[in-house]
């Protein structure tokens, strides 16, 4: 009896983990490159100095029960991304992209309850509650 022979237009289920697996080994092979490596040779000309993280970081994730997806951030362009991988197509999608130069500017914005002034005043109550003698609110405060 012969074995079924497996169709070439079916992806396996091992293809994300191949797609992962070439992804991370490029990031690899692109941060061994760009550090000295150890070799102990320094870079005849100056490096500016640098503080906090630039150039574009990439990693995966789960997006739903039976999804991967690619994430990659552009801290220097201030970009995230997100691809999908598809069985199905066997492909990579980009799903969703946007910019957050500005989000660091907004104070409440799509935020479920509690929301950030909520806790506000949560933590407000808590610390004039605590700030009391006897827990209650109109106490003495100058202890």
């Amino acid at each position: 009896m012969e074995a079924p022979e497996r169709s070439s237009a079916q992806p396996t289920g091992q293809t994300v983990h191949w797609v992962i697996a070439l992804l991370l080994t490029v990031i690899a092979t692109c941060l061994v490159l760009r550090s000295d490596g150890g070799s102990g040779i320094s870079e005849a000309h100056a490096q500016p100095a640098r503080v906090g993280a630039a150039g574009i970081f990439a990693f995966t994730g789960q997006l739903g029960p039976r999804t991967y997806g690619l994430f990659m951030v552009d801290v220097d362009a201030g970009n995230v991304w997100c691809y999908e991988y598809s069985r199905e197509r066997g492909k990579l999608q980009l799903v969703a992209a946007r910019s957050f130069l500005h989000d660091r500017y907004l104070q409440e914005f799509n935020v479920d309850s509690p929301t950030p002034g909520e806790v506000a005043e949560l933590v407000k109550r808590l610390r004039d509650r605590k700030a009391t003698p006897d827990g209650k609110p109109g106490g003495n405060r100058n202890r």
